[in-house]
């Protein structure tokens, strides 16, 4: 009784130490290899040749996702060539968009974490894109934006929004997965 004991408490001991090794050890693989920006880029139909190696991305859920990706297109001419592909990438619009509107879609499309994206409070994008991923989920308490981004109507269960400023490069992508 005592050798068949130790043996089932050595193969757990084992168990845990090989487990705890092997999270160690891929604990960061799924983001190492991962460049958020080219993700964000590719889902907008844009060239991911300008997608800089540094971006600021937060995710959260599970069945029901939310993440958002935040980074500079750094050169002027990537700014401009970027910008340029906008106007012939579908879903893309060229309209002024305010950081007050911005903030407003956030309040109201992405409930408390609008409250984490820093934004000059002087900021016009130049260029905004919607793709409705997952149809509204209830009509009776829809989210619609409002001021310049009104032409959206009601807001999908998933979709993918972002927002470009030529002037400082900026990009915001955001994947709300439902």
């Amino acid at each position: 009784m005592t050798k068949k004991f130790f043996l089932v408490l050595m193969f757990i001991v084992l168990a845990g130490v090989v487990g705890y090794t092997g999270g160690l050890l891929t604990a960061d693989i799924s983001h190492e290899f991962s460049n958020h920006a080219e993700i964000a880029l590719r889902k907008t139909g844009l060239n991911v040749q300008y997608a800089p190696e540094y971006s600021l991305y937060g995710f959260t859920g599970f069945r029901d996702s939310f993440s958002q990706t935040k980074f500079a297109i750094e050169y002027d001419h990537e700014k401009q060539q970027i910008f340029s592909d906008m106007k012939l990438a579908n879903n893309w619009h060229i309209s002024p968009v305010s950081a007050e509107d911005f903030l407003a879609f956030q309040e109201a499309c992405a409930w408390t974490y609008s409250s984490v994206l820093d934004l000059p409070a002087n900021i016009i994008f130049d260029a905004w894109y919607y793709l409705e991923t997952c149809a509204p989920a209830a009509p009776s308490s829809p989210a619609v934006p409002s001021g310049a981004l009104s032409a959206i109507g009601q807001i999908g269960h998933g979709f993918e929004f972002a927002v470009y400023d030529l002037e400082t490069g900026l990009f915001i992508f955001i994947d709300q997965h439902g």
